[in-house]
């Protein structure tokens, strides 16, 4: 992102052939050391190989995302759509699940005459 940026940010051809070709030339220098490749990742790594592999990859997604889920939270009630996203989600939760639950209820009675369900 940082080199997309500088590119975008360059004001003559010159300059962004000259960013572009240095870029190029520590990519190239980067991949001719192997201990330092970007697909080499043993040399990265010190850590031991976990013992337990079930829920392995919930948990590497809740590490990852954990910095993330409380933002998920705040800005559905902060800012200034707030009410608009919330009758939004209510219309959408009243006619996408309640009513058709509502309806099959019904129809559910009414085909059995009241045997299954509540009284």
């Amino acid at each position: 992102m940082d080199f997309r940026q500088r590119l975008l940010e360059m004001q003559s051809e010159t300059e962004f052939k000259s960013v572009l070709l240095k870029h190029a030339q520590d990519l190239a220098s980067e991949q001719s050391n192997p201990t330092r490749r970007l697909g080499n990742h043993e040399a990265d790594l010190d850590f031991d190989e976990p013992k337990c592999r079930i829920a392995q990859g919930l948990c590497e997604d809740l590490r990852r995302r954990l910095s993330h889920y409380i933002s998920d939270y705040v800005d559905g009630v902060v800012g200034h759509m707030t009410i608009h996203k919330t009758i939004s989600t209510i219309f959408f939760l009243y006619f996408a699940c309640l009513l058709p639950t509502i309806a099959f209820g019904v129809l559910n009675h009414n085909n059995t005459q009241g045997k299954i369900g509540g009284k």
